[in-house]
């Protein structure tokens, strides 16, 4: 089914109240999360079960117009979940639209950190025109929200991804570029 798209006037976002429950879950899980258990995360956060093929997809009943859970399991195990905070926006035709999830951004980041803290860090835009903030959990794990251009997005991520964005934080590009050069081939087959 294609996503309607949001316009200003019906733009929607999680509401704090909405994403407690859920954040307090995602605080408690213990790493690490077998593909067999994954469905018992998503009756956890109060989803609702729909695909279990190369990834687990779960509707999460969020009030947006793309209601999906996205949960990978390379080799066996969770590695990331992403969800959606807010509506998609037609992030070529609405600048009101646009204007609603740069607000939303800034309400959503703040009700997050009412209820855990000061985030660990935040990044501006770049290349690829993505603002975040994330938290870093005591099990190791993180869960950074997305600023997108037409949508705002959490990922929530293991600790060994967790642990390998933190390394990328510490030896910034300018400072370290060897760590970002790639020489592998990036061609389709």
């Amino acid at each position: 089914m294609p996503v309607q798209y949001a316009t200003a006037d019906s733009f929607r976002r999680v509401t704090g109240q909405q994403l407690k429950p859920i954040l307090e879950i995602l605080a408690q899980v213990t790493w690490p999360v077998p593909e067999a258990k994954i469905p018992t995360l998503i009756d956890q956060l109060g989803w609702t079960l729909t695909s279990n093929r190369v990834h687990i997809k779960a509707d999460t009943h969020l009030p947006v117009n793309y209601a999906v859970g996205d949960f990978a399991k390379p080799d066996g195990e969770l590695t990331y979940l992403i969800f959606y905070l807010t509506d998609i926006a037609d992030d070529l035709a609405d600048a009101t639209a646009l204007a609603a999830i740069q607000s939303a951004y800034r309400i959503l980041t703040s009700e997050i950190q009412s209820i855990w803290g000061e985030p660990t860090g935040s990044q501006e835009p770049r290349d690829d025109d993505v603002a975040q903030t994330w938290w870093d959990l005591p099990t190791g794990s993180r869960l950074s929200v997305h600023n997108r251009p037409g949508k705002i997005t959490a990922h929530f991520m293991y600790p060994r991804f967790a642990a390998a964005k933190r390394y990328y934080e510490s030896h910034p590009r300018e400072d370290y570029p060897e760590l970002y050069e790639y020489d592998g081939d990036d061609s389709e087959n």
